[in-house]
């Protein structure tokens, strides 16, 4: 089973794509999803892992955000064969401010706009095509709404804070609270 990772250079791509003894599709290695050419190179796996994502939640990216997130992402979903598997990441962010009224958030929680930031607009839009071109040229796809994903430190990635914390650990660094360790 050939399989390939978009984003298999990142922080998490790096982890899966090794799990996975898969190849890797990211600027990195060369290749963006962001050009209908590199994206083409979907077709010849079984499963594509799609990690590859612009993550800035600044409204100043937005062009950036829409761009990788949504053109990339349907330059891959054009290019999936039939029968192949899709695997998308999204974010649990998609549900804004209504997952705050669950303890555990059901899938028919609220994804209306409420102030999404470019990123979660553009990762649920992007689910919406997964849903279409899989139904439409016959692959099976799934979709992932990540959160507080933890992978192992890389060189050249950015931990989030999980990891920031494991790393100071680690080294023996002291521990740093946010908002002087008050709850958040």
């Amino acid at each position: 089973m050939k399989i390939l990772v978009t984003g298999g250079s990142g922080y998490l791509g790096r982890s899966v794509r090794s799990y996975f003894s898969a190849d890797d599709l990211s600027r990195t290695s060369g290749c963006d999803v962001t050009r209908l050419n590199d994206a083409q190179a979907a077709y010849d796996y079984d499963v594509v892992i799609h990690l590859a994502a612009e993550m800035d939640k600044n409204p100043d990216a937005s062009e950036r955000v829409f761009l990788t997130n949504i053109e990339g992402t349907v330059n891959l979903l054009q290019s999936v064969k039939p029968g192949a598997t899709f695997i998308f990441a999204s974010t649990k962010d998609v549900y804004n401010g209504f997952a705050d009224n669950y303890d555990e958030v059901p899938e028919s929680c609220s994804t209306s706009f409420a102030g999404h930031s470019p990123l979660e607009w553009s990762k649920l839009i992007a689910e919406r095509y997964t849903e279409y071109y899989s139904h439409a040229r016959g692959f099976r796809s799934c979709i992932f709404r990540l959160s507080t994903v933890y992978a192992a430190s890389q060189p050249g990635t950015v931990p989030n804070f999980v990891g920031h914390y494991a790393n100071a650990i680690n080294t023996g660094e002291r521990l740093r609270l946010p908002g002087g360790g008050r709850p958040i």
